[in-house]
């Protein structure tokens, strides 16, 4: 018996499938497939999978369509002593499903499966209302064509926000351009303002309700620093969200809620060690919350989903055990021989 591998025990019932690692079973092809009529719609199959040991190797599900076997998921490497559950969908057309284990270099690498469950796709629709200025959300858009849009311009004494268009000074950070339109806002990180503070703020009324916030930012330099949005509440200003690093020389854009009892809307900005930390906001624009409404329909066997679902509480459902010759899933109950491995 190995160590280090395996589960000590299936998911649900007694029984599940594993590939048994040792004796040579090392770097090996196993295949459980099941062959059926092309089906004529999309189907869904959730299972769970235990990948414990340090040369673990990997598990893909795929799809038969025209005869040739096609990806559905993957994944490889030690995931800890625990099962997961995982679902694909399965495409229409289908003519088979394959779970595929590939053992690694040791026998640190027991690959199991349990309780594979076949079901209709889910179909959603989703209702969406927009809240408007009814709804009580401050004066914080901003596109700075024009100027600040009454936001105050703070910092570290003497370094603040500045509006700018075309790109900016320092070269290997800051954008070529702005977002939209011609202005934007950046914080000059050159000329000893590395290493700073910089704060874009709101002062408002305390909303009633909670209110979204888009906009785009750019942050650009291998020194780069940090871009935080914050809202007020009862005097004290909390994080929304924070990003940090080099994210590359491209505008991303990014909504965050601010919630009911807000007073105030901040964007705080620190730059790195460097001049080579230029951090960029554009485009700032305030809206209702989005109310979402989804109603789900489940398909069932009228569908025409295959019968590949299986407990393998007494045997293999009529799925076929292939591998590397000489080589096959074993059907196990309890932990698996090798420790340190497996479930």
């Amino acid at each position: 018996p190995s160590s280090s591998t395996g589960p000590s025990a299936a998911h649900g019932g007694d029984w599940f499938m594993f590939t048994e690692a040792s004796w040579g079973a090392d770097d090996k092809d196993f295949f459980l497939e099941k062959i059926y009529t092309a089906t004529q719609s999309d189907y869904s199959v959730s299972f769970w999978y235990h990948m414990y040991g340090s040369d673990m190797g990997s598990l893909t599900v795929e799809s038969k369509s025209g005869g040739t076997w096609q990806l559905l998921w993957t994944i490889s490497g030690d995931q800890g002593d625990t099962w997961y559950e995982k679902s694909v969908i399965v495409p229409a057309g289908s003519e088979g499903l394959r779970f595929f284990a590939h053992t690694g270099p040791s026998w640190k690498s027991d690959i199991c499966i349990d309780d594979i469950v076949a079901g209709g796709v889910v179909a959603t629709t989703t209702t969406t209302t927009l809240g408007g200025a009814a709804a009580g959300v401050p004066e914080v858009s901003c596109t700075f064509e024009s100027d600040l849009c009454g936001y105050d311009n703070l910092g570290t004494p003497g370094y603040t926000w500045t509006r700018h268009s075309g790109n900016t000074p320092s070269s290997s950070t800051g954008p070529s351009a702005a977002h939209g339109g011609d202005w934007f806002m950046f914080t000059e990180a050159s000329w000893g303002a590395d290493d700073k503070d910089f704060f874009l703020e709101k002062i408002y009324t305390a909303t009633q309700s909670d209110y979204s916030v888009s906009f785009w930012y750019h942050m650009y330099g291998s020194d780069m620093g940090s871009l935080t949005v914050e809202s007020k509440s009862g005097g004290t200003w909390q994080s929304l969200w924070d990003i940090s690093g080099d994210q590359g020389d491209t505008w991303y854009e990014k909504s965050v809620i601010v919630p009911a009892g807000s007073e105030g809307l901040r964007f705080f900005a620190h730059t790195g060690p460097s001049w080579k930390s230029d951090i960029c906001i554009d485009d700032i624009v305030a809206g209702g919350v989005v109310a979402t409404t989804t109603t789900t329909t489940l398909g069932g066997a009228a569908a025409g989903v295959p019968e590949v679902s299986c407990t393998f509480e007494s045997d293999l459902c009529g799925y076929d055990n292939l591998g590397t010759p000489g080589y096959t899933w074993t059907r196990h109950s309890g932990n698996t021989p090798s420790s340190s491995t497996g479930p």
